[in-house]
């Protein structure tokens, strides 16, 4: 933790928390849509960037981003967030999967993958607004139980609790990946088990294990969620990547160091409690039911800013839902989704989301490249009995020919 940080209102901690991830959503969105002064916008004048090299102010910044136009296509799609906030600075994590397609000038297909992005950004509130100060360097990961704004206000407490769910979630995977068997088992109820053979200790232990690779991501789509009272279930997609250790190769056009790597989809269904003020992994597995097909309705509120949190909390997870409903009639497909541009004009929403998808041919062979598997979904929803459905569905398939 740094220093003793404000306790603000649950309603400011939620607004704040969606802002800093609509500012991630306008970057990755505004690199890939070559719009950048939406990117530049995401940063302070005085910016300090680190990629590979430093880089000192918002141009020279912008400048060094807009390489991407080398490819034809990119795909920057964004997975867990965890954010520390105090007053007008936040500190804040962002992980990423990053696809780059392109053709060389004798039309040979070039193609570079990042399947462990992390983001490590701290921003300041100017004039109303989140900016990223500085982005790099090591972070300093917030603790798991790393309190919550209190509040007695049902709806906010909702939103609140699905937050910390989504929250507890990542420091799970953040703990495997960093290897951390504290933080996995601080993530764990005492009585954990996964499919009723696992105790939290053996659970925990995997993380160890991991240390035979040279590193690993567990990459988190956006999740389902079915909440009642202190019970929670969570259904989520991922993809799950290991790299050998050794000499890295070199990328045979663009110089980059390219590990040997695996990546499996995955997807895990989770029962979460409440006990003692926050929220533990209790079993994973095939013992925890499904999430339903539609999310239940949160209590009615009247605050205009309140409902907009509620509305894209309930967007994002229709369309969760949508994914999780098609893989299970499918059989061999897994849909991750990563960053939604939302909008809201009263009872219709329309929303692009990003999505990597993987299959296996035949359901039991290796699944396919999630680089060459990116889609968009467009979606237009309806506010239907106090919830949100999806009224039209459109897939577009980013590499397939114009």
């Amino acid at each position: 933790m740094r220093g003793e940080a404000v306790s603000p209102s649950a309603l400011r901690w939620l607004l704040d928390r969606e802002a800093l991830r609509q500012l991630m959503v306008d970057y990755f969105c505004g690199v890939d849509d070559r719009d950048f002064e939406r990117v530049a916008a995401c940063f302070t004048p005085d910016v300090r960037a680190r990629y590979g090299k430093l880089y000192e102010g918002r141009q020279s910044l912008i400048e060094f981003i807009r390489g991407v136009r080398f490819f034809h296509t990119t795909v920057h799609c964004m997975g867990g967030q965890l954010v520390e906030l105090s007053a007008d600075e936040a500190h804040m994590i962002t992980e990423a999967m990053l696809a780059h397609h392109g053709r060389k000038g004798d039309g040979e297909a070039i193609e570079y993958y990042n399947s462990g992005s992390r983001y490590v950004d701290v921003l300041t509130r100017r004039g109303g607004r989140w900016l990223v100060r500085e982005r790099g360097g090591t972070p300093a990961w917030p603790a798991v139980d790393a309190p919550a704004p209190e509040t007695d206000d049902p709806v906010l407490r909702w939103l609140v609790d699905r937050a910390q769910v989504r929250d507890l979630l990542v420091q799970w995977a953040l703990g495997m990946d960093e290897r951390e068997e504290t933080r996995v088992r601080s993530c764990l109820a005492p009585d954990f088990q996964e499919d009723g053979a696992v105790d939290a200790d053996a659970f925990a232990s995997r993380a160890k294990a991991l240390e035979r690779f040279h590193s690993t991501s567990h990459f988190l789509g956006v999740p389902a969620i079915d909440l009642s009272g202190d019970d929670a279930i969570v259904e989520s997609s991922a993809l799950v990547t290991q790299r050998e250790p050794g000499e890295p190769r070199r990328h045979p056009v663009l110089g980059f160091p390219v590990r040997e790597e695996r990546t499996r989809s995955a997807r895990w269904r989770d029962r979460l409690v409440r006990k003692d003020g926050r929220w533990w992994l209790s079993a994973r597995g095939t013992a925890v039911p499904p999430v339903a097909a539609h999310a239940a309705n949160p209590p009615a509120t009247t605050d205009p800013a309140t409902r907009d949190l509620v509305d894209r909390e309930l967007i994002r997870d229709a369309i969760a839902r949508g994914a999780i409903a098609f893989d299970r009639e499918d059989g061999t497909a897994n849909h991750l989704v990563g960053n939604q541009e939302i909008t809201v004009r009263g009872d219709e929403a329309t929303v692009r989301s990003y999505v990597y998808r993987t299959r296996r041919d035949g359901g039991d062979g290796e699944p396919s490249h999630w680089g060459r598997g990116p889609h968009h979904w467009h979606d237009r929803l309806e506010r239907r009995d106090g919830g949100w459905s999806i009224a039209d569905h459109r897939d577009v398939d980013l590499l397939a020919d114009p």
